[in-house]
């Protein structure tokens, strides 16, 4: 009805500048703020739009590509910390892997990587928008890929080492 796709449309706006409140403070802020950020649903947030965006059509398709973009962003610099930028006033942090974690966790509650897929069949037709949704499809499955490797016990030699401390 007109009433719900204008209700669709109000949340959409509110979520776009909590979104964009909530990328200033992860472009700008140190590790800390990072935490803090994704500790408010900022992946969920993220992922809202999208598929908030999906449903009301097409002439949202700016605001996927602006989500999926921060998506990709917020991993990058979770997965590689940052360095310091004096010119954009950007504080410098290692990798944050306890991070990563947290954001797979939020990630895989909201059915994110479906939600990308989805926009890759559904944007067949724009080229550009297709890549850059598969770019960040690939930079989430590269993320699931490493904290797999964290999770993997060590090759099975070491097996063998680590029964003897759980006897503890």
């Amino acid at each position: 009805s007109h009433i719900s796709i204008e209700q669709d449309k109000q949340s959409l706006e509110i979520r776009r500048y909590s979104r964009e409140c909530l990328n200033q403070f992860q472009s700008f802020g140190d590790q800390f703020v990072q935490g803090r950020v994704l500790a408010s649903g900022y992946a969920g947030s993220l992922l809202s739009v999208i598929s908030t965006a999906s449903v009301i059509g097409s002439q949202n398709d700016q605001e996927i590509h602006s989500a999926l973009s921060d998506i990709k962003e917020f991993l990058d610099i979770l997965h590689n910390g940052r360095q310091y930028d004096s010119y954009k006033h950007q504080h410098q942090f290692p990798p944050l892997t306890k991070l990563i974690k947290q954001f797979n966790e939020q990630f895989e509650e909201e059915e994110g990587l479906e939600e990308i897929e989805a926009q890759v069949i559904s944007q067949r037709y724009n080229q550009n928008f297709t890549d850059f949704s598969k770019e960040t499809k690939s930079a989430v499955l590269n993320i699931f890929l490493f904290l797999k490797r964290l999770q993997s016990p060590p090759d099975s030699d070491s097996d063998d080492d680590d029964d003897e401390d759980d006897d503890d």
